[in-house]
Formats: structure tokens, C-alpha cells, sequence
């Protein structure tokens, strides 16, 4: 078939052909994944170390030694000087003046020591100091001069800051009396060193 007839047809055939084929698919928005916030890690505080309180040295006290010529002094001295005293010494009791505490040692007869103790102030001037409430310490035959008296001798006019008298041994005792049932502050290892530790405590508490 020729001529505008055909063209009719081969038109309506286009236009069905168009009408036949389907529609586009509508253009879908392109998805976009939200946008996360960024993650951001807690800050820590900084860990800050505890101050430690500095250390601070034990003070030490001054503590007179008292040298009237009867006693150890070096050993005393020593062991003192150990336990954290400041030793001091002093041919007299009124020299010990503005220390914390005193120690009177002694080595032989109560009555020799006794006498020495009178050059360097006498008993007297250990019973002020005591009065006075500062501390004390006798080592040896210095301890036996605190009593009143001694039968050693026998003696009396001793320091009397501890009533009675130093009695003498029994017989059934040896003397003279030296060996490791002595006690000596100075000289009693671990022990003695105790006992001067807490004389030295009391000294820095006076």
C-alpha cells in the first residue's frame, strides 16, 4: 500500500507502538547515609600523685651528761648519741641548764660517787632538777645515788628522789657481782638501746 493511506496507517501503527511501550521508572532520589557525629573519647583528668608530707628528722633533743669524774662516759655518750640525743657534757649540774633532760652515771662505791657528785653541784642540785620536773636518768651507781642512801658503806644523803636504801646482796649471791645479770643501758644491746630511746622521747616531750 502506496500513498497517504500508508502513511496513515505506518502514523497510527507509531503512535500504538508508543502508546504500547511503558512508562520510564521514576528517578528515585539517590539515598544518602546520615551523616554520625564524629566519636570523640572523654578526656581523663590527669592523674595527679598524692604530695607526700616531707620527712622530717626526729629532733634532737640536748641531754647533759654529767662528768664528775666516776662513770663511762664514752660508752654512755655513745649509746645516747644512738638514740637520738644531742649530748652534751658537764662537769656540773647547774651547766646542764637549758638542756631538755639530765644523766648522771657512776662506776664503783656509792660513797666515791656520791662525793664526786658533790664537786659537780651535789645531790641537792639533782633533786632541783628533778623538782622541776625535768626528766632523769641514772645509769649504774648514778640510779643507786637516786635512792636516800645506801648500805654500802653505809651511806646516806643520797639524791632521795626515790625513797628507801640500796640494800647489799645476799650472801648466797658471789661478789663482786659482774656478769650478764647486770642490766646497762649503754652496753645491753637492742634492749638498753630501748630503754634510752624512750628516756630520749620523754627529752623531746620536756
Amino acid at each position: 500500500m502506496t500513498g497517504p493511506a500508508f502513511a496513515e496507517e505506518r502514523h497510527q501503527q507509531t503512535a500504538g507502538e508508543e502508546r504500547r511501550q511503558p512508562a520510564p521508572a521514576p528517578r528515585r532520589a539517590p539515598v544518602v547515609a546520615p551523616r554520625r557525629a564524629p566519636v570523640v573519647a572523654p578526656r581523663r583528668a590527669p592523674v595527679v600523685a598524692p604530695r607526700r608530707a616531707p620527712v622530717v628528722a626526729a629532733r634532737r633533743p640536748p641531754v647533759a651528761l654529767v662528768d664528775y669524774g666516776v662513770g663511762n662516759l664514752h660508752s654512755a655518750a655513745k649509746a645516747l648519741d644512738r638514740a637520738g640525743a644531742d649530748v652534751r657534757l658537764v662537769s656540773t649540774v647547774e651547766a646542764a641548764a637549758g638542756t631538755a633532760a639530765l644523766v648522771v652515771p657512776g662506776v664503783g662505791a656509792y660513797g666515791a660517787c656520791l662525793a664526786g657528785l658533790g664537786r659537780a653541784g651535789g645531790a641537792e642540785a639533782v633533786a632541783a632538777w628533778i623538782k622541776g620536773g625535768q626528766p632523769v636518768l641514772g645509769i649504774c651507781v648514778g640510779m643507786q645515788l637516786l635512792f636516800e642512801g645506801s648500805e654500802e658503806g653505809p651511806v646516806r644523803d643520797g639524791i632521795g628522789a626515790v625513797a628507801g636504801t640500796v640494800r647489799r646482796l645476799p650472801s648466797t649471791v658471789k661478789v663482786p657481782h659482774i656478769g650478764w645479770t647486770q642490766f646497762h643501758p649503754e652496753k645491753s644491746g637492742s634492749n638498753g638501746l630501748a630503754l634510752l630511746a624512750s628516756f630520749v622521747d620523754e627529752a623531746r616531750r620536756a
